[in-house]
């Protein structure tokens, strides 16, 4: 879903489209690559997601990574995901990488996913950020 509607960016972080890097079309990255953690706050660097839900309740967002290694053992990367005002749920990429065989599907299916799950109270228009 690398169609965003808005891309925030900071002074040091820009969102930038890969070409053909996806599963499934582009891949979206930060440059600069090595950036230290980012505090979350309502300036963060971030990309939005307009989206229309028909139904309340819970729904299980599925976020789609190319495979990293962490390199550094301390913990991985990380990313911060929510809908609407709810607050951030922090995801770590790397929080199983500490198995090979975990590590080899990863590469073989050239993919990491992981997932959130949000409560949806009201039907209509939202945003993923």
């Amino acid at each position: 879903m690398n169609k965003y509607n808005k891309a925030i960016h900071s002074s040091d972080v820009e969102w930038v489209i890969l070409p053909d890097h996806g599963r499934t079309g582009n891949a979206l990255t930060t440059f600069q690559v090595n950036s230290p953690d980012i505090p979350l706050t309502g300036n963060s660097p971030r990309t939005e997601y307009k989206i229309k839900i028909s139904d309340t309740g819970t729904y299980r967002l599925l976020l789609h990574f190319s495979p990293t290694l962490n390199f550094h053992n301390d913990g991985g990367l990380l990313c911060a995901v929510s809908i609407d005002g709810d607050s951030p749920q922090i995801i770590s990429l790397h929080a199983e990488d500490q198995s090979v065989r975990t590590w080899e599907s990863w590469v073989a299916n050239n993919i990491i996913i992981r997932s959130s799950s949000h409560r949806i109270l009201k039907t209509g228009k939202h945003t993923i950020k």
